[in-house]
């Protein structure tokens, strides 16, 4: 297991804080340092597909990109 992504997480969101805070002390390292937040353009990538076309397209698949670095960064340190 490479860790652990919080998913759909609200920026401002007390609980989403709580829940997080409690992942973390934990799931410590485990737990991702990015994040994906609730973003209406997340949602709807289901419906409508992954596009890169705006603002607010380069915005959620950049969290997505902070994920994936993240990601094979620790595939890296597995692999030494």
């Amino acid at each position: 297991m490479l860790g652990i992504i919080a998913y759909l997480v609200k920026k401002d969101g007390p609980v989403d804080h709580e829940v997080l805070k409690a992942a973390n002390q934990a799931f410590g390292k485990a737990l991702f340092h990015g994040n994906v937040f609730q973003r209406e353009r997340v949602k709807r990538f289901g419906k409508s597909g992954i596009k890169d076309e705006d603002m607010w397209d380069k915005r959620a698949l950049y969290m997505y990109q902070v994920v994936l670095d993240e990601a094979l960064s620790r595939i890296n340190l597995l692999e030494e």
